[in-house]
């Protein structure tokens, strides 16, 4: 196929109306998908293609990011204000915090 709109319209063809299972399905529209593309010429060889094992995907690394305009300056505000909102004398709940964090927030 020349264009991703011809690919899409071909690909549609060949799978409209067909009533599989979700594995049928996955193995069809691979057998489409090859056929519309022309990576294959027949149908035995795009159904040879789609059975073969599927290499294992490797494991992303999950990149953590530093917030923006949070810095050491904003933490020690943050730190003196909570003081200033919570009544250290005994342990402060959940709900304290929160509130305390909402207050210091701006």
């Amino acid at each position: 196929m020349a264009t991703r709109q011809e690919y899409t319209s071909c690909v549609g063809q060949g799978m409209k109306g067909k009533k599989l299972s979700r594995e049928e399905r996955q193995l069809e529209f691979c057998v489409v998908s090859k056929l519309c593309s022309q990576k294959t010429s027949n149908r035995e060889e795009a159904i040879r293609l789609c059975n073969l094992p599927k290499e294992p995907k490797l494991e992303k690394t999950r990149v953590t990011r530093k917030k923006a305009g949070f810095n050491e300056k904003d933490t020690l505000k943050l730190a003196r204000c909570m003081v200033n909102k919570m009544d250290m004398e005994r342990i402060p709940d959940e709900v304290s915090l929160a509130n305390a964090l909402l207050e210091c927030r701006d």
